[in-house]
């Protein structure tokens, strides 16, 4: 089940008025946006990833103290 933000609403809109613009194919510019929207998505995808992980790593781990040896 997918939420749409308010980034994608946005998105939408802005492609459908690429496709009234004269001289361009609406393929070309609907394939475009789609990439564009999907290149996004997966960028917010890693983003949150990334938060995620960081806040486990964060409750599992405490943070050294100076002159502490530390194990990676």
């Amino acid at each position: 089940m997918e939420v749409e933000t308010e980034v994608q609403n946005k998105k939408k809109t802005d492609a459908e008025a690429l496709s009234k613009i004269p001289n361009m194919t609406t393929t070309t510019i609907s394939s475009v946006q789609k990439v564009k929207m999907f290149r996004e998505a997966a960028r917010e995808g890693l983003e949150k990833q990334a938060k995620k992980m960081k806040a486990t790593s964060s409750k599992k781990f405490q943070k050294p103290t100076l002159g502490q040896n530390v194990r990676i």
